[in-house]
């Protein structure tokens, strides 16, 4: 429907609208096209932080986690401190088995429970197990003892521990299963 009108428009919206139509209606086929449209409104967005969250969440979705944290990271530079933007950072920081720089994000973010809490604190456990196997690895024990996973910082939450000595060297492909 909005094909014929190319890529005339000059609003970043119109490419948001066309690539969630295209995903929509034949996701497969409209890999490239969803893609060229969300880099085109990314491009258009100016000062508008929502704009580059739908790119981001489109790499994501395609397990693309160093073209989503590429995306991520210059979004961030523009509107530093945006607790989404940093919340989708970490994440692709974590699917990239980078476990402290994503605590490192993690850390600097303000994030309100009723805000994304419940990713980010999953985030947070799935951060300090990788940090936490790398330690394992490392034949680093004391350092993977240390890996205990808490939100203590932050007012509102929760702690939530992980013993990682019983996670041992196992490769940990399902995180909810931890938490």
């Amino acid at each position: 429907m909005l094909v014929p009108f190319g890529n005339t428009p000059q609003e970043p919206v119109f490419y948001i609208t066309r690539a969630t139509l295209a995903l929509a209606a034949d996701p497969a086929d409209a890999r490239h096209t969803a893609q060229d449209d969300l880099e085109k409104a990314t491009a258009l967005a100016g000062n508008n932080r929502p704009l580059y969250v739908p790119l981001i969440q489109f790499y994501q979705s395609k397990a693309r986690w160093a073209d989503a944290l590429r995306a991520s990271t210059a979004a961030l530079e523009r509107f530093r401190g945006d607790f989404n933007l940093q919340i989708l950072h970490a994440k692709s920081l974590v699917h990239l088995d980078r476990g402290a720089d994503a605590l490192t994000v993690l850390d600097a973010a303000r994030v309100l429970p009723s805000e994304g809490a419940r990713e980010s604190h999953q985030l947070y456990i799935e951060a300090h197990v990788l940090e936490a196997l790398a330690a394992i690895r490392a034949n680093r024990l004391d350092a993977a003892d240390t890996q205990s996973v808490t939100r203590g910082k932050r007012a509102g939450f929760h702690s939530h521990v992980v013993d990682v000595r019983s996670i041992g060297a196992v490769e940990i492909d399902d995180f909810d299963a931890l938490a």
